[in-house]
């Protein structure tokens, strides 16, 4: 039997959205301020290939160093996300937040320091959020392969860092939510019971990214579902 879960609002994103083979759909899940990201439903329709869909919690979290206008593609971190033996801002999973590390968590998995094809999120001073793909990076100047949005970046926004579809999480060593689809057909994953998921990040005001390669004979998302909760 599964317990009930106080929801504090729910989501419906990534409506019939496609992309032409070869280019990957990526689809952001927004966080909710206090709250854990649960995602109940994925819905998509494949193609003529099966392709691995993901659902990706970031690993780690910086800020913007520096306010970035719109039209351009560096924006300037704090640290770098990727460096987790020094950089790391998440508490260990069994501390309350606001709780210091002191020392930093033993961390499962080796730094993997930020690189071209990582995909990041970053906040917008609207109350948005942009995602990114890393093109390079020099030092802590991190070009991406699109421009800063309308309205810019400032300084001190989060940005949450995903890396690629390879990357464990340095928390738990576990790798991130995988389906394999079936080909030519409607694809759903559900959770099953009451109160269950399928995928909920680690922690509050975390948002989750759903990415499909797409490769070859192209899919279309139908939508994503879920909802936000206290835990």
């Amino acid at each position: 039997m599964y317990g009930y879960v106080p929801r504090l609002g729910g989501f419906q994103v990534g409506r019939n959205q496609t992309a032409s083979a070869g280019t990957a759909i990526v689809v952001l899940i927004p966080p909710m301020t206090g709250a854990i990201t649960h995602v109940g439903e994925m819905v998509l329709t494949a193609g003529a290939t099966a392709h691995d869909l993901y659902l990706l919690r970031p690993l780690n979290y910086t800020t913007v160093a520096s306010a970035a206008a719109s039209g351009q593609a560096v924006v300037n971190f704090t640290a770098d996300p990727g460096i987790y033996s020094t950089n790391y801002l998440y508490p260990p999973l069994n501390l309350p937040y606001g709780q210091a590390l002191n020392p930093l968590p033993t961390f499962q998995t080796a730094d993997h320091g930020i690189a071209a094809n990582d995909y990041v999120v970053t906040e917008t001073p609207d109350g948005a959020f942009w995602v990114a793909k890393v093109s390079s990076v020099s030092t802590l100047a991190v070009t991406m392969t699109t421009n800063v949005p309308t309205g810019g970046l400032v300084a001190g926004a989060r940005i949450w860092y995903f890396g690629t579809i390879s990357l464990n999480d340095p928390a738990t060593a576990a790798a991130q939510f995988r389906f394999t689809t079936t080909a030519s057909a409607a694809n759903t994953v559900a959770c099953v019971g009451f109160g269950a998921d399928l995928l909920g990040s680690l922690h509050p005001y975390d948002p989750i990214l759903f990415y499909d390669a797409n490769a070859t004979n192209a899919d279309t998302l139908n939508r994503l579902e879920g909802w936000y909760a206290k835990f």
